[in-house]
Protein backbone atom coordinates (compact mmCIF):
# COMPACT_ATOMS: atom_id res chain seq x y z
CA UNK A 1 0.00 0.00 0.00
CA UNK A 2 2.86 2.37 0.83
CA UNK A 3 4.40 1.83 -2.61
CA UNK A 4 1.10 2.53 -4.35
CA UNK A 5 0.62 5.70 -2.30
CA UNK A 6 4.18 6.78 -3.12
CA UNK A 7 3.83 6.40 -6.86
CA UNK A 8 0.15 6.89 -7.70
CA UNK A 9 -1.66 9.02 -5.11
CA UNK A 10 -0.92 12.40 -6.66
CA UNK A 11 -0.86 11.16 -10.24
CA UNK A 12 -3.47 10.82 -12.94
CA UNK A 13 -2.59 7.17 -13.71
CA UNK A 14 -6.01 5.56 -13.29
CA UNK A 15 -4.98 1.86 -12.96
CA UNK A 16 -2.61 2.76 -10.11
CA UNK A 17 -5.28 4.79 -8.32
CA UNK A 18 -7.81 1.98 -8.84
CA UNK A 19 -5.35 -0.55 -7.40
CA UNK A 20 -4.83 1.68 -4.37
CA UNK A 21 -8.56 1.98 -3.74
CA UNK A 22 -9.06 -1.78 -4.18
CA UNK A 23 -6.19 -2.59 -1.83
CA UNK A 24 -7.59 -0.18 0.74
CA UNK A 25 -10.96 -1.95 0.72
CA UNK A 26 -9.38 -5.43 0.76
CA UNK A 27 -7.25 -4.43 3.74
CA UNK A 28 -10.28 -2.93 5.47
CA UNK A 29 -12.37 -6.06 4.94
CA UNK A 30 -9.57 -8.34 6.19
CA UNK A 31 -8.72 -6.16 9.19
CA UNK A 32 -12.27 -5.66 10.40
CA UNK A 33 -13.24 -9.31 9.96
CA UNK A 34 -10.19 -10.80 11.69
CA UNK A 35 -7.98 -8.58 13.81
CA UNK A 36 -10.35 -5.83 14.86
CA UNK A 37 -13.17 -8.10 16.00
CA UNK A 38 -11.00 -9.85 18.58
CA UNK A 39 -11.25 -6.86 20.91
CA UNK A 40 -14.99 -7.36 21.10
CA UNK A 41 -14.82 -11.14 21.49
CA UNK A 42 -12.01 -11.28 24.06
CA UNK A 43 -13.44 -8.40 26.05
CA UNK A 44 -16.60 -10.30 26.81
CA UNK A 45 -15.39 -13.91 26.82
CA UNK A 46 -12.20 -14.02 28.90
CA UNK A 47 -13.75 -12.56 32.03
CA UNK A 48 -15.85 -14.49 34.55
CA UNK A 49 -19.57 -13.93 34.19
CA UNK A 50 -19.86 -11.41 37.02
CA UNK A 51 -17.04 -9.27 35.55
CA UNK A 52 -17.93 -9.38 31.85
CA UNK A 53 -19.46 -5.93 31.69
CA UNK A 54 -16.38 -4.38 33.32
CA UNK A 55 -14.08 -6.39 31.06
CA UNK A 56 -16.02 -5.34 27.97
CA UNK A 57 -15.86 -1.71 29.06
CA UNK A 58 -12.11 -1.95 29.56
CA UNK A 59 -11.63 -3.63 26.18
CA UNK A 60 -13.78 -1.10 24.32
CA UNK A 61 -12.17 1.90 26.03
CA UNK A 62 -8.66 0.65 25.28
CA UNK A 63 -9.61 -0.26 21.72
CA UNK A 64 -11.07 3.15 20.94
CA UNK A 65 -8.32 4.94 22.87
CA UNK A 66 -5.74 3.22 20.69
CA UNK A 67 -7.80 4.00 17.59
CA UNK A 68 -7.72 7.70 18.47
CA UNK A 69 -3.99 7.56 19.20
CA UNK A 70 -3.31 5.99 15.80
CA UNK A 71 -5.76 8.00 13.71
CA UNK A 72 -5.34 11.48 15.17
CA UNK A 73 -1.88 12.17 13.70
CA UNK A 74 -2.65 10.64 10.29
CA UNK A 75 -3.44 13.84 8.39
CA UNK A 76 -0.39 15.70 9.70
CA UNK A 77 1.90 12.69 9.21
CA UNK A 78 0.71 12.00 5.66
CA UNK A 79 1.21 15.65 4.77
CA UNK A 80 4.64 15.80 6.40
CA UNK A 81 6.24 12.43 5.63
CA UNK A 82 3.66 11.11 3.12
CA UNK A 83 3.92 7.39 2.36
CA UNK A 84 6.69 6.87 4.94
CA UNK A 85 4.02 7.09 7.66
CA UNK A 86 3.00 3.56 6.70
CA UNK A 87 6.55 2.44 7.48
CA UNK A 88 6.18 3.99 10.95
CA UNK A 89 3.07 1.87 11.49
CA UNK A 90 4.93 -1.23 10.27
CA UNK A 91 7.81 -0.50 12.68
CA UNK A 92 5.39 -0.11 15.61
CA UNK A 93 3.69 -3.40 14.69
CA UNK A 94 6.95 -5.33 14.37
CA UNK A 95 8.37 -4.00 17.63
CA UNK A 96 5.10 -4.69 19.48
CA UNK A 97 5.02 -8.22 18.10
CA UNK A 98 8.54 -8.88 19.34
CA UNK A 99 7.69 -7.60 22.82
CA UNK A 100 4.53 -9.72 22.90
CA UNK A 101 6.39 -12.84 21.79
CA UNK A 102 8.98 -12.62 24.55
CA UNK A 103 7.21 -10.99 27.49
CA UNK A 104 3.54 -11.96 27.42
CA UNK A 105 2.91 -15.23 29.27
CA UNK A 106 -0.01 -16.24 27.04
CA UNK A 107 2.22 -16.75 24.02
CA UNK A 108 5.36 -18.02 25.73
CA UNK A 109 6.70 -21.47 24.85
CA UNK A 110 5.57 -22.98 28.16
CA UNK A 111 2.00 -21.74 27.73
CA UNK A 112 1.80 -23.12 24.20
CA UNK A 113 3.24 -26.43 25.42
CA UNK A 114 0.67 -26.61 28.24
CA UNK A 115 -2.23 -25.88 25.91
CA UNK A 116 -0.98 -28.42 23.39
CA UNK A 117 -0.80 -31.14 26.02
CA UNK A 118 -4.24 -30.13 27.35
CA UNK A 119 -5.88 -30.42 23.92
CA UNK A 120 -4.05 -33.62 23.01
CA UNK A 121 -5.17 -35.34 26.21
CA UNK A 122 -8.75 -34.08 25.89
CA UNK A 123 -9.36 -34.63 22.18
CA UNK A 124 -12.41 -36.61 21.21
CA UNK A 125 -12.00 -39.20 18.47
CA UNK A 126 -14.53 -37.87 15.98
CA UNK A 127 -14.71 -41.18 14.12
CA UNK A 128 -16.02 -43.03 17.15
CA UNK A 129 -18.35 -40.24 18.23
CA UNK A 130 -21.79 -41.74 17.59
CA UNK A 131 -25.22 -41.18 19.09
CA UNK A 132 -24.74 -44.27 21.25
CA UNK A 133 -21.65 -43.01 23.08
CA UNK A 134 -22.32 -39.27 22.80
CA UNK A 135 -23.67 -38.96 26.35
CA UNK A 136 -20.75 -40.92 27.82
CA UNK A 137 -18.14 -38.80 26.03
CA UNK A 138 -19.94 -35.61 27.10
CA UNK A 139 -19.91 -36.71 30.75
CA UNK A 140 -16.21 -37.60 30.62
CA UNK A 141 -15.33 -34.30 29.00
CA UNK A 142 -17.37 -32.34 31.51
CA UNK A 143 -15.82 -34.06 34.51
CA UNK A 144 -12.30 -33.45 33.11
CA UNK A 145 -12.73 -29.75 32.48
CA UNK A 146 -15.02 -28.93 35.39
CA UNK A 147 -12.18 -27.66 37.57
CA UNK A 148 -10.47 -25.65 34.83
CA UNK A 149 -12.92 -22.78 34.71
Amino acid sequence: MAALVKYYLGSTYQPGINALVALYFIFGAFFTSTIECTAYVYGSEIWPTHLRSEGSTLAYASFFGNAIAYSAPVSVALKTISWKFYMVLVAVTVSSTIVIMFYFPEVSASAVKNWTSFWLTNLIDVGSFTRRNQRQVWRQGRSRTQGCF
